[in-house]
């Protein structure tokens, strides 16, 4: 069942919706349950399929490719990365081996340019605006707005410096004398490990995973939805609509 909880708001462009602080007051569009004099209330936001309408692993990857493409040591494995993500085996092992490979060797500085025009490009022309929207809702409402991703932490981190959110969980690649070393630092932030996350952050920033809401598309991150107390499954996959139909979760179509 989809639901329309929240109101819905006048869009936000991306570019001014950065200039919105946390706590900036309690406007008429607030479940002012939720309002406190600072935020209290995380907001989590996955980017694939949420945010995004595409895959930020696989833009930063493109955007890799075009600026240099990989010696022949590294080309093999790019290549299988690229052909398991076309052929639907979108796992953590497809899209981070792709962009690990792709990293190695590159400057972070070189990268990080990359990953800001890449941002820029992704949220003109492939943000969800329903999400935009509800970034805006939630800090007009005082709350903290969290992203929250297995995406390559570059990408993530940039497009979280682009929106003004400074909380961003997502995974990391090694780093030697300045240059990525292509290989995981951790396993990547999906399922159990972003919540793991989630839960180390919201602790540290002493707020309630229970007063907490979180936007979802994949059946992986179920175990974050079941957890907070405002879960919603955004264009969910047919594994998540139908748990989320099963448990009362508010479903929300974003296009």
């Amino acid at each position: 069942m989809v639901h329309h909880d929240e109101p819905t708001l006048q869009r936000v462009p991306y570019a001014d919706s950065c200039l919105i602080a946390s706590g900036s007051g309690i406007h008429q569009d607030c479940d002012l349950a939720h309002v406190d004099e600072r935020p209290s209330v995380a907001a989590i936001f996955d980017i694939d399929g949420v945010l995004l309408r595409r895959t930020a692993g696989i833009a930063l990857a493109k955007a890799l490719f075009r600026d240099r493409r990989p010696g022949p040591a590294h080309l093999f494995h790019v290549a299988i990365g690229a052909v398991l993500y076309v052929a639907g085996f979108r796992t953590p092992y497809a899209t981070h081996a792709l962009a690990g490979r792709l990293l190695a060797g590159r400057h972070v500085d070189r990268v990080a340019a990359l990953c800001a025009a890449e941002a820029d490009a992704l949220l003109s022309a492939g943000s969800h605006e329903a999400a935009i929207d509800r970034l805006g809702w939630h800090r007009r409402c005082g709350h903290r707005v969290v992203l929250a991703s297995g995406a390559p932490a570059p990408i993530a981190a940039a497009l979280g410096a682009r929106l003004g959110i400074a909380d961003v969980v997502a995974t990391a690649y090694g780093v030697e004398a300045g240059r990525y070393t292509g290989a995981l630092l951790e396993p990547a932030r999906v399922g159990e490990q972003k919540l793991a996350c989630i839960e180390k952050l919201t602790a540290h920033l002493q707020f309630r995973l229970e007063d907490a809401y979180a936007y979802c598309d994949d059946f992986v991150d179920r175990d974050l939805l079941a957890r907070v107390g405002h879960p919603r499954a955004v264009n969910p996959d047919r594994r998540l609509a139908t748990l989320a139909d099963q448990r009362a979760w508010p479903t929300l179509r974003w296009s």
